[in-house]
């Protein structure tokens, strides 16, 4: 009888053992679920929260796309085989004319200009007066040389230039190489005579000059 009793004693405590060590299982699996659940929430809600501000802020430091108005001239003069011209016979040889008066050369517009040498229009009918003008000019002068050009209104022996060109080197003298230069020019409201008049002495020729009205967005 002792020996059955102590056999069911220790079978008993085996049990009691067993039975403490499942419950210590148990809860230590169930408290470390949901704090693992938890964090990986958090994590998840921290991350599409930073997206969703990333997102905001690009859509906010965006500029919108913006188109700039085009100002069109609404003045043109042309040089063809009516051109006026003055010439000054003295730079002729030395002031980049090779020589020769200026003239109307087809294919180039001006031609043969040196310096002190003027090309005129006259009537212009500035009715809004000008704010810029632009030069539709060729230079080839390919050891980098610049051209450079004043413009009167009405008198250019006893006035200011109302706007001057610097141009550079444009590929040659055709006008197959012409390109636009523009400068602020303010010419008031009225019919003018414009004259452009070479400065210096490297040649150049242009074809036609435009200007914008005065008060125009440039």
């Amino acid at each position: 009888m002792k020996k059955i009793f102590a056999l069911l004693l220790t079978v008993a405590m085996m049990l009691a053992v067993f039975t403490a060590c499942g419950g210590d299982n148990t809860n230590t699996t169930n408290t470390s679920d949901p704090t693992n659940t938890g964090s990986e929430s958090t994590s998840d809600t921290e991350a599409n929260t930073e997206q969703d501000t990333t997102d905001t802020e690009k859509v906010t430091t965006e500029a919108p796309e913006t188109t700039e108005p085009v100002v069109e001239p609404y003045v043109y003069v042309y040089v063809d085989e009516n051109v006026k011209l003055i010439d000054d016979a003295s730079t002729n040889a030395t002031g980049g004319g090779s020589g020769n008066p200026i003239q109307f050369v087809d294919g180039n517009g001006v031609g043969y200009s040196s310096l002190n040498d003027i090309v005129y229009f006259e009537n212009v009918d500035f009715s809004k007066g000008a704010s810029a003008m632009t030069i539709f000019f060729s230079n080839g002068n390919r050891n980098g040389t610049h051209t450079t050009l004043a413009v009167y209104i009405d008198d250019y022996q006893n006035s200011e230039p109302v706007c001057t060109f610097d141009i550079k080197y444009t590929g040659g003298w055709d006008a197959g190489y012409a390109k636009e230069f523009t400068v602020p020019c303010e010419i008031p409201a009225g019919t003018h005579t414009v004259y452009i008049q070479y400065t210096n002495t490297n040649s150049g020729s242009f074809t036609w000059a435009s200007f914008v009205e005065a008060g125009a967005a440039s």
